[in-house]
């Protein structure tokens, strides 16, 4: 039964529920480890390039637990924690039994290793990072999906992702990642960068920290199209809302100034532009949640509520319109949802009512 249920494991047979009991039990029993162990060789030892990227089998284990970044000392409110958090894990296809596993493995390897993916999902106030098996690592942001091969020795790598992460990732000669977003796809060699891609955001935006990025369409690097190059420290902003141009093509603009979203959007429409490109930005402000603290500039009130929505598990309507249009800077860090509230009504003076996890939010009105 032992083996049985780890073949199934392997082969990605397994119902959530029981991938969860199936890892648990991994922790807890050692005997049961110790055979996930010897038959995980087995299947290592089979290929030569598995062997190369899983030269130990514990080791790719524990990279199905994400490592916690923070403590969630907090409050019990905020449940903003980088917490373990694997939505789903799926594993190479191998044999059907352990007594011809390496057989199975050696006729079936190159099919299933090309096709097999792991996905995370990380909910609202959930942050996760994970260390990929050749040593690149990746920050995962709230009500965030990624989802990235586990053959990782291919020559052409491709992420998919729906929300914001950070990738740190390993330059490996000959080998080339993309980033796939919504609209956008970011090729990179090897290099330190932010994406933040969610669905019900008008822009897609891209920092980059370390290295060289390229940004092209969906279609990919065909004749015609163009592909727009980032250096360290530049941020390319993707308007999805420019209905005048095709989402086939970039019409760029580059400025020298960091601006706010609302000012970046009208660039574009003055520029008759899709993408704004800064030349200079503190990459400080766009990244430094994956620190624990999240970071905002002249941000309108509107658009932080969706920030502070989804780093603090919380709903929040403004109940009017001209303080949507309020604009704030400044971080959070150790606060909790009250308390971010409280310092946001300073400058602003507001109202706000919490019910269990929601906010509504009142204009105050002040005597004369």
């Amino acid at each position: 039964m032992d083996e049985n249920t780890i073949l199934q494991f392997l082969q990605n047979k397994l119902s959530p529920a029981e991938r969860k009991a199936f890892l648990d039990r991994i922790e807890a029993d050692a005997s049961f480890r110790a055979l996930f162990k010897e038959i995980k060789t087995v299947w290592s030892v089979t290929s030569d390039n598995e062997a190369k990227v899983f030269s130990d089998p514990e080791t790719e284990f524990r990279t199905f637990r994400y490592r916690n970044l923070m403590n969630d000392e907090r409050s019990v409110k905020r449940k903003n924690a980088f917490i373990p958090f694997l939505k789903v894990a799926a594993i190479v296809v191998v044999s059907f039994g352990l007594a011809f596993l390496a057989f199975s493995l050696l006729e079936n390897k190159k099919s299933s290793t090309d096709l097999v993916y792991t996905e995370i999902e990380t909910r609202a106030g959930e942050k996760s990072q994970i260390t990929l098996p050749d040593g690149s690592k990746i920050w995962i942001n709230a009500c965030t999906k990624l989802r990235y091969p586990n053959n990782l020795q291919q020559r052409e790598i491709e992420l998919y992702l729906d929300g914001e992460a950070f990738f740190d990732l390993k330059k490996i000669p000959d080998r080339r990642i993309t980033v796939r977003t919504s609209q956008i796809n970011v090729k990179v060699l090897g290099t330190a960068f932010n994406v933040k891609s969610y669905k019900d955001d008008d822009v897609i935006e891209t920092t980059l920290v370390r290295g060289k990025i390229e940004i092209e369409n969906q279609t990919g690097k065909k004749a015609g199209n163009k592909t727009v190059t980032l250096k360290p420290n530049q941020s390319a902003t993707f308007i999805k809302s420019s209905n005048n141009l095709s989402l086939k093509e970039f019409n760029e603009v580059r400025i020298n100034t960091t601006e706010d979203l609302d000012n970046l959007k009208k660039i574009a429409t003055s520029k008759n532009s899709n993408l704004v490109v800064m030349n200079s930005v503190n990459p400080e402000t766009q990244t430094s949640w994956k620190e624990g603290r999240l970071s905002f500039r002249k941000e309108t009130f509107e658009n932080l509520a969706k920030m502070l929505e989804r780093w603090y598990d919380i709903k929040i309507e403004i109940k009017d319109q001209e303080l949507k249009k309020s604009r704030f800077s400044g971080s959070f860090d150790k606060e909790t949802i009250e308390q971010a509230l409280q310092a946001l009504s300073y400058p602003v003076p507001f109202k706000y009512k919490i019910e269990k996890d929601s906010v509504l939010i009142f204009r105050k009105i002040t005597l004369k």
